[in-house]
């Protein structure tokens, strides 16, 4: 069972969280707030499930807000930047727990690592792309320039033959 702490005495309330045993203090409020980020983290997961991947980003930032070293939800947004394509976002996610000395793990390094080679396939393909493209974009003016040439020389005759 989950234990939380009385905002204003600090005792261990456990139980119903209604009340504060202590001090008597109202705590709807408080136990509504200390929630959110995990509620917020299950709709992203449902929202991600979904392939709704902006939506999700935008709870998941929310919740990260809300506990910002929450490392699953770190975990959570890089995946979701990830899926989203764009494995550079995702990066700078996990190179946030990169930089907490308390939680680097080897799976978040060999994530990063992984996450990196996939951003470096995508700059490549992107690179592909706009050499294609580029060399697309020549055939085509010199097909242009071979057919404007024919219509001119069968013009050119045409007149010729007409004189």
């Amino acid at each position: 069972m989950l234990t939380v702490n009385c905002p204003i005495c600090s005792a261990v309330i456990s139980g119903s969280y209604t009340k504060c045993q202590s001090c008597g203090t109202g705590l709807e409020t408080y136990v509504s707030l200390f929630y959110t980020p995990d509620l917020l983290y299950n709709e992203a997961i449902t929202l991600i499930n979904k392939k709704e991947y902006y939506a999700a980003a935008d709870k998941l930032a929310a919740a990260h807000h809300l506990r910002p070293s929450d490392k699953e939800i770190i975990l959570l947004m890089a995946k979701c930047a990830e899926l989203s394509g764009a494995p550079l976002n995702a990066m700078e996610k996990l190179a946030i727990l990169l930089s907490d000395d308390n939680s680097t793990s080897v799976e978040t390094a060999e994530e990063f690592e992984r996450l990196n080679g996939a951003y470096e396939q995508q700059q490549q393909d992107i690179r592909l792309e706009k050499a294609v493209s580029s060399l697309a974009a020549e055939r085509f003016a010199e097909l242009r320039d071979i057919v404007k040439k024919t219509v001119q020389d069968s013009i050119h005759e045409m007149k010729a033959e007409g004189a």
